[in-house]
Formats: C-alpha cells, structure tokens, sequence
C-alpha cells in the first residue's frame, strides 16, 4: 500500500491510500484506492480494510463459477418474458419449478454432472414418462445457460439416458374413438352443453383453446368457413393469438359442421336469454364465459361410457376429427391444413392407421364376394 497526498479545490489535503492486484478477467494490474482526511495509524488500517474490501470484490470469482439452479433458472424465465405468450411462460414456470426441486435451488449450476442428475431424477420416484420429462426440462434449461455462458460444458448430458418408457407405446387406436365410441360418448353426456361441445370438437378438430375463443362472428356462413384467429389460454383466462403460425386458418364447415353450428349459436343465444347474460362468443360457460379446460375434461371423465375403455381428453376428439375425416377419404395433407399443424406426426399415424383397417376391410369383402361369369 501506498499513500498519495491529495489536494481539494478548497485547499484541503487528504491522502489517497492505493493498493494494487491482478484482475482475473485480463491478467493486468489494476488499482483501488480509497481517500481519507488523515495520515495516522488508525487511518491506515481503516484504510488496509477498506482496501482489501475492494479487492475481494474485484477478484470475486466469475459470475458462472457462483450461479445456482434457482438463479439460472429465475435468468432463463426473465429471457422467456419477453418472448413467448403468458400460456407458454406458465409452462415454462412448471418447468423450472420442477428443475429446482429435483436439483436442489442453492446447487452451483458449474458443478452439476451426469451422476448427480441421474441420482437426483431417480430420487423422484416419479414414473418413466415424468422423469424423461423432468429430463428434458434439464437439458432445456442447461443448453440456454451454455450459450449465455452460465455453464462451461454440457457435453456430460450425452452420458444421461432416457430411461425406458413402455408408456408411451400406446396403441395408436387409443388416441381417437372410433364412431361407435364417440356416439356412446356424446349419448352419455347429460348436458346439451357439453354435448354440442364434443360434437363441435370431433367434427371441427380445433384445439380446446380455440373453440373456446370463438366468437359468433367466427362462423361464416356466408364461406362456410370458421376462422381461426385467437386462442383462449385457460391458465391465464386471457385470450391470445394462436398457437402457431400455421394455425391461423379458415376451417371449412361440411354440412354435419354447419348444422351442428347453427344448433350451438340458438343454444347459446337462448341460453344468455335463460340466465342472463350476453356475449358475443360462439358457445359459454353457465356463466357466459369462455369454458374452462379442467371443468370440461373433468365432465368427460365423470360420464365416460363404462364401454369406452381409452382415456378421454379435449385433445382425443382432435384425433378423432382426423379419423373421421380418413375414413370420409380426405387426404392427409387436407387434414393436416385443416388442423394448422405445424407438425403432423400424430396425423399421420392416426390417418395411415385408419386408411390401413380400411383397406383390410375392403380386401376382406372382396375375399368373400362371390363373382359369376357368364
């Protein structure tokens, strides 16, 4: 340490203790100083303290070696604020939430390794699916810390297999009713309510979010087109833009549609009458509002068919709709455009699944015709 005698505007001296240290970042001596009214031995080791203070803060190690999974975490959803809708930062939310449970908040992010979340993910006791799930939201969240240069390596999440999950070798068939399933389900369903709903989903095959959106005003006629604009997001209860781009489109309305159309738009105009209220939406809740996710899927579990024996979600009447549509002989690129995916893995599988037992059974009435020539 050394002292610089310091003179003010005023005439006043003081004296500027200085220290010099290394900075981590370039390698070259740096400097600190602080500057005191006296030149005295308490004024020095007021000064040696206040020094040494200012060195340890400089030299701190680098922000990366001292992040923990909470504050990774809390950065990586900051980043998501801005660029995605409230519905996908929910999710994203969950995600972290899960993250930080299982690796623990306080873990440095830099000292994480592949023995350390296998044992953490194995610790859950969850189920194949969910911990191949939690695996996922890991890996998500350690790359976006590797390219904002939170975590040196990822390399050692190569070593973390899934683990193996039979579960989700669900029989295609399972994923859509077949005509026969859906009529016991619709027949089973003692509200007109949700009725007209699952009839709409199964022949429209829009999203839940987005039928809940629609407005009355969405139905046209005139077209017979519905036009998909909106999405109800029913964790936020806010309605947003759709999903994807490609799910932005004109929904064509066969004439099953179009009738069952009108039918929801006098059920909703005589039920604002009934109990009072108004809105411009195509169908509502009791309430008059847009309908909730977890009221309807808790109504389709509670009336499920005894008979109908797959597991019955808002999602399982999209399927449907792209089942009922192979069987009426619409090509799987109409379908597709019909449901604006982006991706249409799940199309596919459902479409050339259908189309096969079709084309059995044709091969089967055509083994048992009996032809006769001359």
């Amino acid at each position: 340490m050394w002292i610089e005698k310091v003179t003010t505007k005023s005439g006043t001296t003081k004296f500027k203790y200085c220290e010099q240290y290394i900075d981590n970042m370039t390698g070259k001596k740096k400097r600190v100083s602080v500057t005191l009214e006296k030149n005295n031995r308490a004024a020095k080791r007021m000064a040696e303290e206040a020094l040494a203070r200012k060195i340890a803060a400089a030299l701190e190690p680098p922000e990366m070696e001292s992040l923990t999974v909470k504050q990774a975490c809390e950065r990586y959803l900051e980043s998501k604020q801005a660029t995605v809708k409230a519905s996908s930062h929910t999710t994203y939310e969950t995600r972290c939430n899960a993250v930080i449970r299982i690796l623990g908040g306080e873990t440095l992010l830099n000292r994480l390794n592949a023995r350390y979340i296998e044992k953490s993910l194995l610790a859950t006791d969850e189920a194949p699916t969910t911990r191949n799930d939690y695996l996922k939201s890991i890996r998500l969240l350690l790359s976006w810390c590797y390219k904002q240069d939170y975590i040196k390596d990822v390399m050692f999440l190569q070593k973390i297999e899934p683990v193996r999950d039979d579960t989700r070798k669900r029989k295609i068939q399972d994923k859509y009713l077949e005509p026969e399933e859906l009529a016991a389900l619709i027949d089973a369903l003692p509200e007109k309510r949700w009725r007209l709903l699952t009839r709409f989903l199964a022949l429209s095959g829009l999203r839940f979010g987005e039928a809940a959106a629609l407005n009355r005003e969405d139905i046209d006629f005139n077209h017979d087109v519905i036009h998909v604009t909106k999405n109800y997001d029913y964790r936020n209860r806010i309605v947003t833009s759709t999903k994807t781009d490609c799910s932005e489109r004109d929904v064509y309305m066969q004439q099953d549609l179009r009738k069952l159309c009108k039918e929801i738009i006098n059920f909703t105009w005589e039920d604002s009458l009934f109990r009072g209220y108004r809105t411009a939406l195509f169908i509502t809740s009791i309430k008059g509002k847009n309908i909730g996710h977890a009221a309807y899927y808790g109504y389709l579990k509670r009336y499920k068919p005894e008979n109908v024996k797959k597991m019955i979600t808002p999602h399982t009447l999209r399927h449907t709709y792209c089942s009922l549509m192979a069987a009426a002989g619409v090509d799987l690129d109409t379908i597709s455009r019909q449901l604006g995916h982006e991706s249409i893995d799940i199309t596919r599988e459902v479409y050339f699944h259908v189309t096969k037992d079709l084309a059995k059974q044709d091969a089967e009435q055509i083994e048992h015709a009996h032809i006769r020539i001359g």
